[in-house]
């Protein structure tokens, strides 16, 4: 079984990759080819068609999945790479 990371534990099937929560009950359906544990109430996610966004805890996109590629600053969570731009989100 997957880790529970921020109240989410990704589910992974043959049909895609969602979220439950704490509780086993799904919150967020079976729609990405992939995707990242929660970090910092976001996780990294993969469309069908390649592209890739940002979404919170209960699905709703921060970042569109319009790139691609995307990656957190673990040492500074306040900033992502996207393709080769770095943004800092801390404001």
């Amino acid at each position: 079984m997957l880790p529970l990371c921020e109240r989410r534990r990704r589910v992974v099937t043959k049909d895609g990759v969602g979220f439950i929560d704490d509780r086993d009950v799904m919150v967020i359906e079976v729609q990405y080819r992939s995707a990242t544990d929660f970090y910092e109430n976001r996780s990294v996610v993969t469309t069908f068609d390649g592209r890739v966004g940002i979404i919170d805890r209960y699905g709703k996109y921060i970042i569109p999945p319009q790139y691609d590629r995307i990656e957190f600053d673990h040492q500074n969570g306040s900033r992502i790479k996207i393709n080769r731009l770095i943004v800092d989100c801390s404001q």
